[in-house]
């Protein structure tokens, strides 16, 4: 009988030592997100990564990488700017009345000759690699339902920020 007591304790604090640990993580996890009440933007960070999003970010061209489509709007969704993994990656979304053939051509222009394009449907992807280590994607699709049948673009400009 007192064996069967020693393993059951000892069974018990083997979960109660679980238990903490998730508890433990979980505050941990909580710590690493702050959301600023006055502007919403949400940041996190824990190590070896930092994440802020906000419905009211603004972008430049340099932080995108390639210029802005002419008279954008800057959606109030899908925007981030981490840093992970040694990268850093600026993602921006856009709403804009022109059509997506407009939007498409311009970016060919701006991403040039060297740059892919892929469209299917109504939906269009543009890639350039600037650099070994600098990227940027542009992903084109008309009328989608978030946008309010506007043709909506996402720039993705993602940098390597430290190599092995």
């Amino acid at each position: 009988m007192k064996i069967i007591l020693i393993i059951l304790g000892i069974f018990a604090f083997l979960i109660l030592l679980v238990v903490c640990g998730l508890a433990y993580a979980c505050h941990k996890v909580k710590q690493s997100f702050h959301t600023d009440s006055k502007t919403g933007e949400t940041t996190v960070s824990i190590p070896g990564m930092s994440m802020s999003a906000d419905s009211g970010m603004k972008f430049t061209s340099s932080e995108l990488g390639v210029d802005i489509y002419p008279g954008a709007d800057t959606s109030k969704s899908g925007n981030m700017r981490m840093n992970i993994a040694g990268n850093s990656v600026v993602t921006a979304t856009f709403t804009t009345p022109d059509n997506k053939d407009q939007v498409i051509q311009f970016y060919k222009e701006k991403l040039g000759s060297d740059s892919t394009s892929m469209e299917f449907g109504d939906s269009a992807i543009l890639t350039a690699k600037k650099s070994e280590h600098e990227s940027i994607t542009v992903t084109v699709t008309e009328g989608a339902n978030q946008a309010a049948g506007k043709t909506q673009f996402v720039i993705q400009h993602t940098t390597v920020t430290k190599t092995n």
